[in-house]
């Protein structure tokens, strides 16, 4: 998706900071990343535990 897509898609941010934050995601893509795996992670326990009913 190019900057100009998410601009449309989102009306209240410019042009300057969605490529601050593309560049910042582009600078530490693999925290990133390893951060959203994490999260995905947790859920997928917790949900695990909650069908098992442990929770």
């Amino acid at each position: 998706m190019s900057a100009e897509a998410i601009a449309r898609e989102y009306p209240q941010l410019n042009l300057a900071q969605i490529y601050s934050a593309l560049a910042y995601y582009h600078a530490n893509k693999e925290r990133i990343e390893a951060d959203i795996d994490a999260y995905r992670a947790d859920c997928e326990d917790w949900e695990s535990r909650y069908r098992a009913g442990e929770l």
